[in-house]
């Protein structure tokens, strides 16, 4: 059973929008005004551990609801689809908290020069999507 590239990067683009919507919710309760990681930060001095390990352990709860979805076909509580957004989310996270303590990104298109990014007005475009959307 195979899937169109239409509808392919319809899905990724509606997950992606996904995603962002999901950040600038829950954000704000985990992460404070001005401190994305914060709440992370917090458990990892509270537990003397290094903040991506928190972040790992938070994010393998939604790795293995994902995996018993793909073994059982059933979900109990939240959507498969808010499982996949929220992993994603996680991986997000993680990177910025890679970035937060001291990795230098090697890819161009990860610009972290002087300006601050803003999830105001983001559209995504997917590329080779027949109908060049926009997804806002």
């Amino acid at each position: 059973m195979g899937m169109t590239n239409d509808r392919f990067f319809t899905i990724v683009g509606a997950v992606f929008q996904r995603c962002l919507e999901v950040l600038n919710e829950k954000g704000p309760d985990y992460a404070g005004e001005d401190n994305r990681l914060r709440n992370f930060e917090e458990d990892a001095a509270a537990l003397n551990l290094p903040t991506w390990k928190v972040l790992q352990v938070w994010a393998q709860k939604h790795e293995k609801a994902i995996r018993v979805f793909r073994e059982t076909g059933k979900v109990r509580s939240e959507s498969a689809e808010m499982r996949y957004v929220d992993r994603i989310n996680y991986l997000l996270l993680d990177l910025a908290d890679a970035i937060a303590n001291g990795y230098e990104p090697r890819e161009g298109w990860l610009n972290l020069g002087t300006e601050t990014p803003t999830t105001t007005g983001i559209k995504l475009t997917i590329i080779g999507d027949d109908g060049d959307e926009d997804y806002a």
